[in-house]
């Protein structure tokens, strides 16, 4: 009798159990808890919007990046006019160097930010970005000759080089992966507005108010740079993960970032362990993408695109079109965005 009052028992046990399970969750919390234990746990999702304004702070130095690309094309012409007119009588051979300076600097400039990168983080290297973008435009503003024109335009190809490194891995770092692709595409859209920002100043006539009107976007990115963190994996790659975790639930908005943490966290460690050389990128892994990534670049560049955008005005100056050259200028740079 006992032992069929065990197997009735157990019996109805099981049938309590199951009856539970298949019950959908109580949107209520456990006895003793709070509403706002509740509502903590619905809110697990956390906003997006820290994450954009982040991506839109570093992004901003892509747009300064895109006004050193485009400064020579409505400053070649004000450079060329007499000394009476505020300008130093260029010849064409000497705004030609005004022009390629800006991309000899940013060969040396993309080495320089990988090491600030490693040394001060990505948002401290975009700082120091900035500050080192402020001088060389100030060079611009103030300056009384041709050579200065032309220390200026090396150091903003360096500060582009910098830029054109760490804003895009900034960006990466801080993005979640349902958004890293279209916060990703911002950076070159920027580099766009900024072209089509220094070609829209050009119509003023004054070479030193566009080198003004760079100054004041570098400020407004370093205003903006003050408020964002640096990134998660910089934090966790120097053993701050205190710092690494107050850095990710702001990017996130939530608390509930447990899962990302440790995700974040294993990446670094195992890419810690790794070691990598000149060998590996003929790796049976990688050739393919490294033929089409650079492939793809050449063709970029192959285009005759930066050409383009350093002598735009000059070009239609020279070709005797009957549309004023600045407008064209606006109307091309308005295409590339």
């Amino acid at each position: 009798m006992a032992d069929y009052r065990d197997r009735l028992q157990g019996k109805m046990e099981k049938e309590e159990e199951s009856r539970e399970s298949s019950l959908p969750p109580s949107p209520y919390g456990p006895i003793g808890s709070t509403p706002g234990d509740v509502g903590a746990v619905q809110r697990q999702e956390g906003r997006e919007g820290p994450q954009f304004f982040a991506a839109f702070a570093a992004t901003l130095g892509n747009l300064v990046m895109g006004t050193c690309i485009g400064w020579s094309s409505p400053a070649g012409p004000l450079l060329a006019k007499p000394e009476e007119e505020d300008g130093f009588s260029l010849s064409d051979d000497e705004n030609s160097w005004v022009g390629c300076l800006m991309p000899a600097g940013a060969l040396l400039g993309g080495q320089v930010g990988g090491l600030l990168m490693t040394k001060l983080g990505r948002k401290g290297a975009m700082m120091t970005g900035a500050a080192m973008f402020a001088v060389s435009y100030l060079l611009l503003v103030v300056a009384p000759n041709v050579w200065v024109i032309y220390v200026g335009r090396f150091c903003t190809g360096v500060c582009t080089g910098i830029c054109s490194i760490v804003c895009p891995v900034y960006v990466a770092e801080t993005a979640t992966a349902s958004r890293r692709g279209f916060l990703g595409s911002c950076v070159q859209l920027m580099v766009t507005f900024g072209v089509m920002l220094v070609i829209v100043v050009g119509v003023c006539g004054s070479w030193r108010w566009i080198s003004i009107s760079c100054l004041v976007m570098i400020v407004v990115w370093m205003i903006a740079l003050i408020f964002v963190p640096e990134t998660p994996a910089h934090y966790l790659s120097q053993k701050k993960y205190r710092e690494a975790r107050e850095s990710l639930e702001w990017l996130r908005g939530t608390v509930h970032v447990d899962q990302e943490y440790q995700d974040i966290l294993k990446s670094v460690e195992e890419s810690a362990k790794l070691s990598a050389g000149l060998g590996d990128l003929f790796s049976s892994s990688n050739l393919a993408p490294f033929i089409i990534s650079l492939w793809l670049m050449l063709g970029q560049q192959f285009s005759g695109m930066n050409a383009v955008m350093f002598y735009c005005v000059s070009i239609f100056q020279q070709s005797g079109s009957s549309l004023n050259s600045n407008v064209a200028n606006i109307i091309v740079s308005g295409v590339m965005i």
